[in-house]
């Protein structure tokens, strides 16, 4: 399955609202307006624990799982992308899209706008 970082960015954002973070992996499962089907979801929820971003996750209950909280890693990884503008352009240059090249394509756009506000 190809990664989707849209769905990565929305499980954060959904799970960061959320003190304990139950996902119904519906079809489709709705958020931010944007729907992701069973299959997508199980796929990015196990992607975003084998990334270390939350803090305790149960994924045994599919099509459910259990989220308690974002741990440091995934509260950081959301801190970069968590603003729509700075995700848009990290959408246009993030190529390849993986996590890790998503993050510096994030930390390089923050940068370059603190740069270019002083």
């Amino acid at each position: 399955m190809k990664l989707n970082i849209d769905c990565i960015r929305d499980i954060l954002l959904y799970c960061d609202q959320e003190d304990d973070a139950y996902i119904e992996y519906r079809t489709p499962w709705s958020f931010n307006g944007h729907e992701y089907s069973q299959s997508e979801m199980a796929y990015h929820v196990g992607l975003c624990n084998d990334a270390g971003f939350f803090h305790r996750a149960c994924l045994d209950n599919v099509p459910s799982c259990e989220v308690e909280g974002l741990s440091f890693e995934g509260q950081k990884y959301l801190d970069t992308i968590r603003s729509e503008s700075i995700f848009a352009k990290v959408k246009e240059e993030a190529v390849p899209v993986t996590l890790e090249a998503v993050k510096g394509v994030a930390v390089a756009v923050i940068s370059s706008g603190i740069t270019g506000s002083v």
